[in-house]
C-alpha cells in the first residue's frame, strides 16, 4: 500500500461525516467562509438548519455527470424532509484494495451516498446516509468458485439550531471485504469517523454579524490482508480541530464583506504497518497559525450578484518516519498558501444560478472565440425556492 496516498486520503476523510453540499459555488467564490455566514449549505454540518429552508431544491453541476448532485427540502406532516442524491462520502475503496486477491480497479464503489434529513420541532434535525456495493466474480479456470466482494457506508447526523446558536454532530462507519472460494486469502477494511461542530452568533444586526465557531473531527481506519501463512495490517488515525471567528460587515442591503480568521487549526495523522517481518510507523502534523479569508458579495442588478474572495494560510508542518523500528527520521518546514476566486450569480424569478469563473477566463479568454480558457465557469450551482 502507498502510505502517502493513504495519508492524503485521510485529509479528505476529515470531512466525510459532514461534507459540504450545495452552494459550493457561492462559498468558493467568497473564499470559503463556510459556517461563518448563514447559508442553506449549513444543513450538512448543522441538520437543525433544515427547518429554515423547507421549500428548496438545489443542485451542484460538476465537471462530469458523475459529479452532479441534487437535493430537495420539502414540507412533510408539519415538519421538513430532505432528500439528497449522489453526494460524496470521500471514500475510494481502490485506495485500499489493489489487484491482490482477485480485486480489480473499480470493482467496489461507495464514493457516492443517498442522504436523508428530517427536521422537527422547528429547531432539531437528524440525518441518515448510506452507500452499498457488492460483486461476485467467476474465478477463471475454476468451476463453481467465485470471488465475493462487498462494501458499505452508513452515516448518522443530528443537531439543534435556534436564533443564536447551531450545533451538530455525526458518526460514520464504512467497511469492505474481498474473499474467494479457493484459498484463505482475504482483504478487509473497517473505518469509523466522528465529527462535532458548533457556532454562536455573538451579534447580528443591520450593520454587521459576528460569529465564533469550533470544529472537531476524528477518524480511524484499519486494513488487514490475510493469507494462510501470515497477516499484515495498516492502522491509520487522524484528528482535526479548529477555532475561528468571522464578521459579515454590511455596507447596505446589497453589499457586504465577510472576513474570517482561524487563529488555531491543528491536524495530525499517524499510521502503523505491521507484517511478520517488521513494523513501520509514521506521522504527519500541520499547525495552522493562522488562516484568513476575505470575501465581497455585491448585488449589481436585481438579477445579478458579483462575488470575489480569497483565503491565505500559514502552517508549521512536520513529518516523522520510523521504518522497522530501526531508524528515525524527521522533517519539518514552514508552509503558506493563497487562493482567490471570482463568481457571478444570476437570478431568474425563483431560480438562482451561482458560478465560479474559470481562473484563466479573464486573462486568456474563452476558447470558442479564440482564447485558451476551456470554459466560462469552473463550478456551477442551481438553487430553486418554491
Amino acid at each position: 500500500m502507498n502510505r502517502k496516498a493513504l495519508l492524503l486520503l485521510f485529509v479528505v476523510l476529515a470531512l466525510s461525516v459532514s461534507s459540504v453540499f450545495a452552494t459550493d459555488s457561492r462559498m468558493t467564490a467568497l473564499g470559503n467562509p463556510f459556517g461563518f455566514i448563514r447559508d442553506n449549505s449549513d444543513i450538512s454540518a448543522y441538520p437543525g438548519v433544515i427547518n429554515m429552508y423547507e421549500r428548496n431544491l438545489r443542485g451542484e453541476l460538476g465537471m462530469s455527470s458523475s459529479d452532479w448532485k441534487i437535493g430537495a427540502n420539502l414540507p412533510f406532516m408539519g415538519n421538513t424532509l430532505g432528500v439528497y442524491l449522489n453526494t460524496d462520502t470521500n471514500i475510494d475503496v481502490d485506495d485500499f484494495f489493489t489487484t491482490w486477491n482477485h480485486y480489480s480497479t473499480g470493482d467496489l464503489d461507495i464514493s457516492k451516498k443517498i442522504q436523508f434529513y428530517y427536521g422537527f420541532m422547528e429547531k432539531f434535525g437528524v440525518g441518515f446516509a448510506m452507500a452499498m456495493d457488492s460483486k461476485k466474480k467467476d474465478l477463471t479456470g475454476v468451476a463453481d468458485k467465485f470471488a465475493n466482494l462487498s462494501a458499505t457506508y452508513f452515516e448518522l447526523t443530528g443537531g439543534m439550531s435556534d436564533e443564536k446558536m447551531d450545533i451538530g454532530a455525526g458518526i460514520g462507519f464504512w467497511g469492505a471485504s474481498s474473499k474467494n472460494d479457493i484459498d484463505a486469502n482475504e482483504a478487509t477494511l473497517g473505518g469509523f469517523g466522528f465529527s462535532a461542530q458548533g457556532r454562536y452568533f455573538v451579534m447580528e444586526n443591520d450593520d454587521f454579524d459576528f460569529v465564533a465557531s469550533a470544529n472537531l473531527a476524528i477518524n480511524s481506519n484499519s486494513q488487514e490482508d490475510k493469507t494462510a501463512a501470515s497477516n499484515s495490517t495498516v492502522d491509520v488515525s487522524m484528528m482535526l480541530f479548529d477555532l475561528g471567528v468571522g464578521m459579515n460587515y454590511k455596507f447596505d442591503a446589497k453589499n457586504s464583506i465577510i472576513v474570517t480568521m482561524k487563529p488555531l487549526s491543528f491536524k495530525s495523522e499517524g499510521w502503523e504497518q505491521k507484517d511478520p517481518s517488521a513494523t513501520d510507523k509514521g506521522s504527519e502534523s500541520w499547525m495552522y497559525i493562522p488562516t484568513y479569508s476575505i470575501g465581497l458579495e455585491s448585488q449589481i442588478k436585481p438579477w445579478l450578484t458579483g462575488r470575489v474572495g480569497a483565503s491565505q494560510h500559514y502552517a508549521f508542518y512536520s513529518d516523522k518516519y520510523d521504518p522497522a523500528g530501526t531508524t528515525n527520521s524527521e522533517d519539518s518546514e514552514y508552509l503558506s498558501g493563497f487562493n482567490m476566486d471570482m463568481g457571478l450569480a444570476f437570478k431568474f424569478n425563483k431560480f438562482t444560478v451561482d458560478t465560479v469563473l474559470s481562473k484563466t477566463l479573464l486573462h486568456d479568454g474563452p476558447d470558442f472565440i479564440g482564447g485558451r480558457s476551456p470554459g466560462l465557469a469552473s463550478m456551477v450551482s442551481v438553487d430553486y425556492n418554491f
